[in-house]
This record gives structure tokens, sequence and C-alpha cells, in this order.
């Protein structure tokens, strides 16, 4: 009996911690198709492999027997993912998880069931669900998500989508606007107020399709085009033509209700104590005629990446997109100085985070947005020493998972990772 139980509490235990969800499904997932495969798909194949020494034709037959049975499960596993309801949970505190795990373990241990235990079951159902973390109240918070090979963060008050472009399919290249949708509802909001896309490449646009089917986005936030070149960047290269445009997702959120403005440079918007203001790109038609927040022609399209800085409480967080040498060197010719966070730039590429912008920054922390084990091999070592020179530390999605700063009402700032 212990034995038989003890998945059901262990998967709702770890999806709980690690992913901020129970569902359902899962549980009847352990009970029922876990042990077709354990039990029966396993000792199959095994028997299969062995006997096909003596009788290849007998041992293939049964280690073809053994894959259908996984396909079989894989596939009732799907199905139960679209059927069943998913519970998202985000527990408050390190004490509250503590006492929350501790009570599956003890259920889980128990040798004998009885009515008790499902109430307590039940009870811990609703503790998980019921045990929310809400925006602190005066206090501002940026969470910057682990969504793979793509940039993500979520800002709430008193920002780009990410996306998989190596993906061979639209729905593996969307899939951060899912991961994005469920922290989202995790931290019990309905909807984005202003959503904010660096520049259009599909690492940080993709998200947006799948973000905004669930999730509705009032407003979003992109760089103005200069006049005569309302395209640029806005094409994948032709090997990855199956995948949508960003002129293709600008559409879909506008027939959502999506609001795209083009925010001017300087104090784009001011609530609750939170300045947010845009530094780039900027671009200068004419000599001594002032610049204008748009893209620059003469620049890459990382380089003229919608860069913004939050600040409140007296304490500033950059937002730098995927700007290379030129587009920091604007920045720092702009006047940008010290901040408490830097999202560093181009998820930590080699041709980024010059000399000039550590210097000019010099963050208390900064923060590389990357995917384990991405082919671009970033964050480049250089890079990281680079920032850890100035006496910076350094947080990197691939390793440390989400990463959550807090600033109070006093201006204090905290730090959290949780992987």
């Amino acid at each position: 009996m212990r034995t038989t139980q003890l998945p059901e509490y262990a998967a709702c235990s770890r999806g709980a911690y690690h992913f901020h969800q129970v569902a359902a499904g899962g549980i009847v997932g352990n009970l029922v198709l876990t042990p077709l495969v354990e039990l029966v798909a396993l000792p199959v194949g095994l028997a299969g492999l062995v006997i096909g020494e003596v009788v290849p034709g007998a041992g293939s037959l049964l280690v073809r027997l053994a894959a259908d049975l996984v396909a079989i499960v894989d596939t009732g596993a799907g199905w139960l993912a679209r059927v069943t309801p998913v519970g998202t949970i985000a527990v408050a505190s390190a004490l509250v998880m503590a006492a929350l795990v501790a009570i599956s373990v003890w259920l889980a241990t128990r040798p004998r069931r009885t009515i008790a235990d499902a109430v307590a079951c039940i009870a811990l159902c609703l503790a998980w669900s019921l045990a929310r973390t809400p925006p602190p109240p005066r206090m501002l918070r940026v969470t910057f998500l682990d969504v793979g090979q793509g940039d993500a963060a979520l800002v709430e008050l008193p920002v780009d989508a990410g996306g998989n472009a190596s993906a061979a399919d639209l729905t593996a290249a969307t899939a951060s606007g899912r991961a994005i949708a469920r922290v989202v509802e995790a931290y019990d909001h309905r909807r984005i107020d202003l959503a904010i896309l660096s520049h259009p490449h599909p690492d940080h646009y993709l998200g947006f399709l799948a973000l905004a089917g669930t999730t509705p986005i009032d407003e979003l936030f992109t760089a103005a085009e200069t006049p005569g070149d309302p395209e640029r960047g806005r094409k994948l290269p032709a090997s990855r033509d199956a995948l949508p445009g960003f002129a293709t997702v600008e559409a879909a959120l506008v027939a959502r209700g999506t609001q795209i403005d083009h925010p001017s440079l300087g104090v784009a918007r001011s609530e609750a104590g939170v300045e947010l203001r845009v530094w780039g790109p900027r671009y200068e038609a004419v000599a001594g005629a002032g610049a204008i927040q748009a893209t620059d022609p003469v620049l890459t399209v990382n380089d003229n990446s919608l860069v913004i800085e939050i600040a409140y409480r007296g304490r500033t967080i950059l937002f730098t997109g995927d700007i290379e040498a030129e587009g920091e060197q604007a920045l720092v010719a702009a006047g940008v100085g010290h901040v408490d966070v830097v999202k560093v730039p181009h998820h930590g590429s080699p041709t980024s985070s010059s000399d000039a912008l550590v210097g000019a920054t010099r963050p208390a922390l900064a923060v590389i947005s990357c995917g384990a084990g991405n082919h671009f091999h970033f964050p480049s070592p250089a890079v990281v020493a680079r920032w850890q020179a100035a006496g910076t530390e350094v947080a990197r999605t691939d390793a440390d998972g989400a990463i959550t700063v807090t600033i109070d009402d006093d201006g204090e700032l905290a730090i959290a990772r949780f992987r």
C-alpha cells in the first residue's frame, strides 16, 4: 500500500516545488500510466534484448511491443494534459513551503490509509492553491524568467516574450509564451498591462503568439522604425521561413486588442512611484537636430534594441535588449550611469558587455538570460569575468533558474533564485 501511494504524493510535492503547479492528471498518470512503463513495458523490452541474442525475430517482436506500450502511455499522458485541470500555486515563503513538503512526506510514508488521510490530502491541496505570492505591498518585483535561449522578464508594480528560433515547429518555438502565462497566473494576475519588445528577433517575440492566446496584453512597446525602413529585422532567415516574422505576430496581437505604441526618449511612464525611462534606440536625422527614439538605419537590429530603465525608491534596473558594441557606445554617450541591476546585453555574447558599459553602469547584479547548453555557448567566460571584475554579482537563468529582484518601499534590494 505504501509503495502504491508514494508516487501520488511525491508527484504532487515535486510539481508544486519545482513548477508551482499541481496537476490532477499527473496524479492519475502516476497511478495508472507509470506502472505500465515500469511493470510491463520495461521488463518486456529488457526481455526482448536478452531473447534477441538467441532468437532475433522473437526479441525484435518484444522490443517493438515495449515501444508500442510506451507510445500508448505517451499518448495517454498527452490526453490527460489536455483534459485535466492544472492547479497553479505560488508558495508565499520558505517556511510555508517547508511545512507543506513535510506534511506531504508524512502522508506518503503512512502505512495505512484512512478517511483522515483523504481529508488531509484535500486540505494539503487547498493549502497549495491558497498559498499564493501576491505582489508585496509598496514593492517593485522583477522576475527574470528561465525560458531557455531567449529573454523574458515579468515586472510588477506597488517585458520581451522569449522564443526559440531554432525550434523545428511553431509549438516548440512559442513555448516560452506558455511559460510566461503560467508564471503570470501563479502570481495571481489575469492580464498584462504593458509588454515591451526590445527588438524583432524571433528569440524575443515568438512567445507572444502563445502568450496572447491565453493572457490579454493591453499595450506593447516597440522601437519606432525609421521612415523608409519599415521592415527592418522583421523577416526571419530563409532557413526559418516556417516560423512567422514579427509582422505576423504584431497583427495577431492587434487582432486580440493589443495597442502598439512607440515611446519617446526619456520618462515614458510614471506610476505608483515607478518611472519607466527610454534610453534608446536613438536616431538623429540631421546633426544637431536632436535625437528621437527610432531605429538608426546604419546600425544592426540588435544595436537598435529598445533600452528601458525602471527606477523605484532610488534603485534602477536596466534592460538592454541585445545591444552590442555600437549600441552600448551610443547608450554610454547618451549619459547612462550607475544602476543597481543590469539585464546583460545579448545573452552574454562576446560582442556585448564592453568595458565602457560595465564601467558606466557598475551594477550590484548582472542577470544573463540564456538557455542551458545553448549552441551559441553563451555566456562568454570573458563577459562573465568582465562583470565580476567590476565587483558585480552575476546571475544566469541557465544555472540559477528564475531570478527575482525586489525593491521595497525603503529602497532595500533583495535577490532570490528559484532553482
